[in-house]
């Protein structure tokens, strides 16, 4: 019997579904997980949320995020989910290191 997929890419909407299933097949990665396509920022954090709610059903989630309107707010929502879990040791993790524009 197959293994059941417990394995899960969230991700913005179905054009970044679309450009990992072809990054996926261009370098011929099997796909041993489910890309979902949460439609929309709103949706995926809740849907991280929910997800990190129950880790029994989930063996890696993966996240990607569009950075279009600011970096630093996006990390901030993934971040304060990972804190509401209270799973994970964040103590080292404070911002992410921004590159200064030339």
């Amino acid at each position: 019997m197959k293994e059941a997929i417990r394995s899960y890419l969230l991700v913005e909407g179905k054009d970044d579904q679309h450009v990992i299933w072809a990054l996926l097949e261009h370098y011929q990665v099997p796909e041993t997980f489910k890309v979902v396509d949460c439609d929309g920022i709103e949706n995926l954090l809740q849907e991280l949320s929910v997800r990190l709610t129950t880790p029994t059903l989930h063996k890696t989630i993966g996240v990607v995020m569009d950075a279009d309107v600011s970096l630093q707010s996006r990390y901030n929502s993934f971040i304060h989910i990972l804190e509401k879990t209270g799973a994970y040791d964040l103590t080292q993790v404070t911002q992410i290191p921004l590159r200064k524009e030339n």
